[in-house]
């Protein structure tokens, strides 16, 4: 399975996020190689608003830099329609109403992914950002999840963030946190 280096937070729109699209085995803390081409020609973006338009930056920005075009697709709801970062990107899909949520039914993203040729698939922080099950879907239609691996997702979701909870052996229990000394 190919996997980038973990994107989240506000590092969405640095290099980080240029690197990761060079390279999909970077880790988190590594800036990457510059003089790496992209491995990607097209890049779903599984956000909104002002993730998405980061992400569009970085990819243009990593465009022009290596004179290979990598394509943005925004995905949006209905309620976006008319938002920046629909019309900024190269391809805009729509995903349905924001009623039905659509950023968190995996067929509607599979369908999307699959219907824009997507090769990768960004998803920043928030929606679907922390869903292994996503990141296991990318795998199986072969797009490259931009992102943690589904081990470092789930191990997140069982023990927090901190690196010592993900190992924690009681399943769906968090480690006891120690009372502040006085």
């Amino acid at each position: 399975m190919r996997h980038s280096g973990v994107l989240a937070g506000n590092h969405a729109g640095c290099s980080k996020v240029q690197a990761a699209l060079r390279d999909p085995d970077v880790a988190c803390c590594v800036w990457g190689n510059w003089e790496a081409q992209p491995v990607f020609s097209r890049v779903a973006i599984v956000n909104r608003g002002e993730a998405a338009m980061r992400l569009i930056h970085a990819v243009r920005d990593l465009s022009a830099e290596t004179g290979t075009r990598i394509e943005t697709v925004a995905l949006y709801t209905d309620a976006d329609r008319t938002a920046t970062f629909v019309r900024e990107a190269d391809i805009a899909y729509p995903l349905g109403p924001a009623s039905a949520r659509p950023y968190l039914d995996h067929a509607v993203l599979e369908r999307a992914l699959v219907q824009t040729g997507a090769d990768a698939a960004w998803v920043g922080w928030g929606f679907v950002a922390e869903d292994p099950t996503f990141a296991e879907l990318c795998d199986k239609l072969g797009v490259t999840f931009v992102g943690p691996s589904p081990e470092a997702l789930e191990a997140r979701r069982r023990g927090g963030r901190r690196p010592s909870r993900a190992v924690e052996p009681r399943r769906g229990r968090h480690p006891r946190r120690r009372a502040a000394r006085r």
